[in-house]
């Protein structure tokens, strides 16, 4: 899971966490974020997720993923779009939203998008 927020408002994507190709994923969960970010009109706003590797790459506007490069690439892209957009990594113990969150994403059949009501259960 991974999510972007500013000083109000959050949005998660999620991914499937699977061991082949994890870094891809994580990439696309990225990806699909940011492109919900830009259609809301953000401006600045900080990208957290798990995945160390991912988030070095990004800071380093490095994509020589084998795999996950073209996403890579996109994200650098879509990054530029915006004001401010910055990618930390953070770690599983502390991502403990995301990972409630993750758990009704799976279950979902559509997009869903919180903008100022973030559900209380969540915020717990």
């Amino acid at each position: 899971m991974i999510r972007i927020q500013d000083h109000i408002q959050i949005i998660c994507g999620l991914h499937e966490g699977l061991k082949t190709g994890q870094d891809q994923e994580i990439a696309k969960a990225i990806r699909f974020a940011l492109i919900k970010a830009a259609e809301h009109g953000w401006k600045e706003f900080q990208v957290e997720a798990e995945n160390k590797l991912v988030i070095e790459m990004l800071t380093k506007g490095c994509s020589n993923h084998r795999e996950a490069a073209p996403v890579l690439e996109d994200v650098l892209d879509l990054s530029s779009w915006f004001h401010k957009c910055s990618f930390v990594h953070i770690r599983k113990s502390s991502n403990s939203l995301s990972n409630r969150v993750a758990v009704l994403a799976k279950s979902l059949l559509h997009d869903v998008v919180w903008l100022e009501s973030f559900p209380a259960w969540a915020r717990m």
